[in-house]
């Protein structure tokens, strides 16, 4: 996974530990929400999933 140098302090997602100023990182990103499709009284509703990157420490983007 690509890394990059951190410009401010951080938190990595998948351990907890912190992710210092110009310390090697990455960033995941995941599904947040559902998609569907819903029709009320003839009107339909049509929504798509978003999605949020989060930060990962260096180790934790080597191991996969």
């Amino acid at each position: 996974m690509k890394t990059k140098q951190s410009r401010k302090q951080r938190t990595c997602d998948e351990c907890g530990t912190s992710i210092e100023k110009g310390d090697q990182y990455a960033q995941r990103s995941r599904r947040l929400g559902e998609s569907g499709l819903v029709s009320y009284d003839g009107t339909v509703k049509h929504w798509e999933p978003y999605y949020v990157r989060f930060p990962i420490c260096g180790p934790c983007a080597e191991e996969g």
